[in-house]
């Protein structure tokens, strides 16, 4: 489709460079971080590198989530019965029927780079399609791929 910047039926990614921030060019439901980055996204950040903010892309639904990566990050599902109010809260992309667990993953800085961990999700996390072992970190790297169970997000770096 003219102008998707995902593929519809795999997730991967059809652009090549530039900032995917600004070639966003529909309307995003719920955007965490509306404030626009003062420079583009450095595509050569990668594994040992440290960033300062991640990105999420949820690609089924065009929704967009800019953190600031100063400390731990927590994704998963709401559930305000139990008290867990995770960073990035899923459940608006469809994370129940997608297999998102309520407590799924972490993503934190470590002294080896930015770095993923599943923390024990019933329906697992994988990077580019290969699955993590619970409990271990696994280092994410500038336009990767992570499923959440069955949900697509691309993780992109901002310093």
């Amino acid at each position: 489709m003219d102008g998707a910047l995902f593929c519809g039926e795999c997730g991967a990614g059809l652009v090549q460079g530039g900032d995917i921030l600004r070639t966003l060019d529909r309307p995003v439901p719920e955007v965490v971080d509306s404030e626009a980055p003062t420079r583009p996204l450095d595509y050569r950040l990668g594994f040992g590198i440290k960033a300062d903010r991640i990105i999420f892309v949820i690609p089924s639904t065009g929704r967009r989530m800019k953190l600031d990566l100063g400390r731990e990050v927590s994704i998963g599902r709401v559930d305000s019965r139990q008290g867990i109010w995770p960073e990035v809260d899923l459940t608006v992309d469809e994370g129940v029927d997608s297999g998102v667990s309520r407590r799924h993953a972490l993503v934190r800085n470590s002294d080896e780079g930015v770095v993923i961990v599943d923390l024990g999700s019933t329906n697992g996390t994988r990077v580019n399609d290969k699955k993590l072992p619970p409990e271990r970190p696994h280092p994410l790297n500038n336009g990767d791929t992570v499923r959440f169970g069955q949900l697509l997000v691309q993780v992109y770096f901002a310093a």
